[in-house]
C-alpha cells in the first residue's frame, strides 16, 4: 500500500509540474509587452513596435528606397527639430550610443520627420504620438531626409519605451 501511495504521489507531482510548465510556456508565447494588431491599422500598415523602433529606423536611414512610399504605424515622442531654418515635427525615441571618441555612452534622438496636413504642430514636446503614414524619402546632393507623411495622427495616453535597443 505504502509503493500504491507513493506511486500515485510521484505521478501526481509529474503530472502537476508538467501543467505549470505547459502554463508557463503558453504565457511567455502570448504575451508580448509592445505587441499591437496589425489589423487593427487596416491593410499595407506595418507597425513599428518598441523592440523593432531601431532597427526601422536604420533601414529607413541607409535603405530607404527600399520602403519609400510603404505605410507604416509609429509611436513615439513628439518634437520640433530646426531643418534648413523651418520647424519640422518629428517622432523620437533615444537610443543609447557610444561615442567612439571618448568610449561613453550617450543618449542620441532617432527620429523621423513628419509632414502632411494630419499633424498637429501645437503638440506639447514630449508627448506620446501615433503617426500613420507613408514614408518618403527625399534626396539631396549628399543625403537622404526620411518623412513619414502622416495620414493620421493622435495623442497617446499610455507611452511606449522612450529608449529603445
Amino acid at each position: 500500500m505504502k509503493k500504491t501511495l507513493r506511486i500515485m504521489l510521484a505521478l501526481a507531482l509529474v503530472l502537476a509540474s508538467l501543467l505549470i510548465t505547459g502554463c508557463g510556456e503558453k504565457q511567455n508565447e502570448t504575451v508580448n509587452s509592445d505587441a499591437e494588431p496589425q489589423s487593427s491599422f487596416g491593410e499595407g500598415v506595418t507597425y513599428i513596435s518598441d523592440s523593432d523602433y531601431y532597427t526601422y529606423y536604420q533601414e529607413f536611414t541607409t535603405n530607404s528606397k527600399d520602403y519609400d512610399g510603404k505605410k507604416f504605424a509609429v509611436d513615439g515622442m513628439f518634437h520640433i527639430t530646426k531643418l534648413e531654418g523651418s520647424d519640422i515635427p518629428q517622432l523620437f525615441r533615444y537610443h543609447l550610443e557610444v561615442d567612439p571618441t571618448d568610449g561613453k555612452e550617450y543618449a542620441y534622438y532617432r527620429g523621423f520627420m513628419l509632414k502632411g496636413d494630419a499633424v498637429m504642430m501645437d503638440t506639447p514636446e514630449k508627448a506620446w504620438i501615433r503617426v500613420i503614414g507613408v514614408l518618403e524619402a527625399e534626396r539631396h546632393d549628399d543625403h537622404v531626409h526620411v518623412f513619414l507623411n502622416a495620414e493620421s495622427f493622435e495623442v497617446l495616453d499610455t507611452p511606449g519605451a522612450e529608449y529603445v535597443e
